[in-house]
């Protein structure tokens, strides 16, 4: 019995120690390497679908506005979406080269349109 509680104890303090990733849904600010960390990194060939793009989003993975305003000008998806339409944003993966720049998918879609885009940060993370 003590040998268990022992295990228990370990296994708790393993998850405990991990480092929590920013939350992307929220308002507050966030700093540049908190949001690209909170992407997954992906492995390549990465293919991004019609298909994907039409399936739902998981919310976990969901950007605030006030957030996506931070790394991503709106004239970018305005000129897409219109400017009307406030279009929701998901974060689908990065992919970092070594010494180099990051990569960043990103899904914003609305009930009738959906689109990728990804974007690029250098080394020392200038957009």
């Amino acid at each position: 019995m003590v040998r268990f509680g022992l295990l228990l104890l370990i296994v708790f303090s393993l998850f405990a120690c991990k480092s929590k990733k920013a939350s992307l849904a929220g308002d507050e600010p966030v700093e540049v390497e908190d949001f690209i960390e909170s992407f997954q990194v992906l492995k390549l060939p990465y293919l991004v679908t019609d298909t994907a793009l039409r399936r739902k989003s998981v919310d976990s993975f969901l950007i605030s506005k006030k957030i996506i305003q931070q790394f991503m000008p709106d004239s970018i998806y305005k000129h897409d979406f219109g400017k009307g339409t406030n279009p929701k944003f998901y974060a689908l993966g990065s992919v970092p080269v070594k010494d180099g720049e990051t990569y960043l998918f990103v899904k914003a879609a609305t009930p009738g349109k959906a689109v990728a885009y990804i974007l690029c940060y250098d080394k020392d993370y200038v957009f």
